[in-house]
């Protein structure tokens, strides 16, 4: 069953070549402690190719999401990011559609 109320985020990290293990290692620093916060369900972090860095977010709500975007460990990660980044970070906000299957969501 979905919680309607759940936000699904894709964040899409285009690190410079020379600067991917220093990207990397951010946020998988940053993970535990995200990991932590109130209504965080889903935080994980991918490689894709060329280098960029995914990850695939989901919180309890909207409100949670806010909250997490707001933490002082999102500020200082993304400032630590920032100047390590080809360009902005492209971030896809996403809605679930039921298809019956739990397999079917995330």
């Amino acid at each position: 069953m979905i919680n309607e109320e759940s936000v699904i985020l894709v964040v899409t990290a285009r690190p410079r070549t020379e600067s991917l293990d220093k990207a990397r290692s951010i946020l998988v620093e940053a993970a535990p402690v995200v990991h932590q916060e109130k209504g965080c369900q889903l935080y994980a972090h991918h490689e894709g190719a060329g280098g960029s860095l995914v990850t695939i977010e989901k919180w309890a709500s909207h409100e949670h999401l806010v909250a997490h975007a707001n933490s002082p460990t999102t500020v200082q990660m993304t400032r630590r990011l920032q100047p390590l980044l080809q360009g902005p970070v492209d971030v896809t906000v996403l809605k679930a559609i039921s298809s019956g299957f739990s397999q079917g969501s995330l």
